[in-house]
């Protein structure tokens, strides 16, 4: 019992398995997604009530999971993912981008949220032939922004997430997964402009037991 319930807290997450008799073979599982990201909130807050929007652009999602099911219905994991947003600065002009010719970082602004988090998931069971889940995790958040040379921060955060998958072959399984990354708030340049990185991201996956 106790190591459900650890399983549970550390967080919910995806997981994978292809039929019971799979499952008997092996409890260990990855998982590899691939899909779209895009902030969820455009706002920067200058401080004093004063606001602007920011201009970011939809990016790529990118995750690794390594897994292990504890039972029929539970799962926990490490997950690893980067989420990655185009940016062109703020809409008013209060901030642009200026660049010079041969400056790449400059002509190719970014904002990429890399996540470490230690997830659970709560899933139909393994038989299912169109198995739902759904899952959250917690840990560690890595935020790096492009302008005229690169920041970062690191922060803890969170995701949740839902999906669903299905056999496609012996011990492989491909699916749909919504996540929601929950990042800490950009501050740029100290205090001068905060503004959210969090955001959802749409992914296939493919998973596969070890």
């Amino acid at each position: 019992m106790k190591t459900i319930a650890g399983g549970w807290f550390a967080a919910l997450s995806v997981t994978c398995a292809a039929s019971a008799e799979d499952l008997n073979e092996g409890v260990f599982y990855y998982q590899i997604g691939l899909g779209g990201f895009a902030i969820a909130d455009d706002t920067v807050d200058f401080g004093r009530g004063f606001e602007a929007n920011n201009d970011v652009k939809p990016g790529l999602a990118f995750r690794a999971v390594l897994g292990r099911r504890l039972d029929d219905y539970f799962s926990v994991e490490t997950d690893l993912g980067l989420y990655s947003s185009g940016w062109e600065g703020f809409e008013d002009r209060s901030l642009i981008f200026v660049c010079d010719d041969n400056d790449n970082d400059c002509l190719d602004p970014s904002i990429n949220t890399l996540t470490l988090t230690f997830n659970g998931v709560v899933s139909a069971p393994v038989d299912f032939a169109v198995r739902p889940y759904i899952g959250a995790g917690a840990g560690m958040v890595h935020t790096s922004f492009t302008l005229d040379d690169e920041d970062s921060q690191v922060g803890f955060g969170y995701l949740v997430k839902v999906g669903a998958d299905v056999p496609v072959a012996e011990r492989i399984r491909a699916g749909i997964e919504y996540t929601y990354v929950g990042a800490p708030d950009v501050d740029m340049n100290g205090d001068l402009a905060t503004f959210s990185v969090s955001g959802g991201a749409v992914m296939v996956t493919l998973t596969g037991l070890l």
